[in-house]
């Protein structure tokens, strides 16, 4: 790191210096009002990281103050009024959350979901609780899309960023976003989002499935019904893996598909991939001499699929088995 000059290397070097005196009372636990405003701060929904720079922060003012005065005495006095008063703001705010909260487990939020680039093909009106997380939220959409959850995702708010909590740091640098949470701990209703906002939803960033989200508005939860809550649809679902047939097959054009893949020959290019790597096993599936699979072949094995037909009752039936699966699966991926 370069310096413009002295009293800049100065300040970071007093930075470092309070940020691990900050680090050593939370350790040690003393004083307790420092682990007390730093527990309320992760109740609220800071990182620890923030939490930590907001002590750091009054720690360092305290500094200035002693540093003005003559006899450069610490006013400990000062820090823990300081410190109380972020801790009281917490406290307060945390109270506001459970109220919040209260309130949220008797909302549900109807929302709106389409995949971008097909909203009048592929889309989905569904309700979810408002004290649900961000997680669930996604969750829901990935099954009512048909997505076998198989891959990482993430959700954009108002350039928040929330990922779905697994090893994401590498694929996170793919994104411009200062703020990211995990998408597991952080409800719908902490957000908070309101009626007509929009969020984004992408999944499996080699595919690039991004679904559109907006939240149309709120109503009593309803007892009778089990959520997430399919309403009204259309369009089958999403091709995992298989975006390209996807956007042939949805907009229903078919011979423009069988002329692409005729000449991109998949099959043939798989095979001369797969022997070209000497650390790949060779898939018997792609031998066409052995087992008589050939180009067209896997043409017509997309005859028999329709990613436009929708019946409600179906797709209700699919979500209501199809949710809890998914939702494990994730919830195991972060263990």
């Amino acid at each position: 790191m370069e310096f413009r000059n002295e009293h800049q290397m100065m300040d970071f070097v007093l930075l470092m210096g309070l940020e691990s005196a900050v680090n050593h009372q939370i350790k040690t636990k003393s004083p307790p009002y420092v682990v007390e405003a730093h527990k309320e701060m992760i109740k609220a929904g800071l990182t620890d990281k923030e939490a930590k720079k907001k002590l750091t922060h009054t720690l360092w003012l305290c500094v200035m103050k002693m540093l003005n005065q003559e006899n450069l005495v610490f006013p400990l006095e000062s820090y823990e009024s300081e410190v109380r008063r972020l801790l009281n703001e917490f406290r307060e705010r945390n109270q506001a959350q459970k109220d919040t909260i209260a309130h949220a487990r008797k909302q549900a939020c109807f929302i709106k979901v389409w995949l971008k680039g097909h909203k009048t093909r592929l889309n989905r009106e569904m309700m979810v609780p408002f004290s649900w997380s961000v997680a669930q939220l996604a969750q829901s959409v990935l099954a009512t899309m048909h997505a076998d959850a198989g891959h990482l995702y993430t959700v954009e708010h108002k350039d928040i960023l929330y990922d779905c909590g697994y090893e994401m740091d590498d694929t996170m640098e793919l994104f411009s976003r200062e703020i990211i949470r995990n998408a597991e701990s952080v409800r719908l209703c902490d957000i908070p989002i309101q009626a007509n906002d929009k969020m984004i939803m992408m999944y499996d960033f080699g595919e690039g499935w991004e679904f559109e989200i907006k939240i149309e508005s709120f109503s009593p939860i309803d007892s009778k019904l089990e959520y997430p809550y399919l309403v009204k649809g259309k369009g089958g679902g999403i091709l995992e893996d298989n975006r390209v047939v996807f956007d042939f097959l949805i907009r229903g054009d078919e011979e423009s598909m069988k002329e692409y893949f005729k000449q991109d020959q998949p099959i043939t290019l798989m095979k001369k991939e797969a022997e070209s790597n000497a650390n790949d096993d060779f898939d018997p599936m792609l031998d066409d001499e052995e087992d008589g699979f050939d180009d067209n072949d896997f043409l017509h094995s997309f005859d028999s699929l329709d990613v436009t037909f929708f019946d409600l009752e179906d797709e209700r039936a699919y979500l209501s088995e199809t949710y809890e699966t998914i939702r494990m699966m994730y919830l195991d991926m972060m263990e």
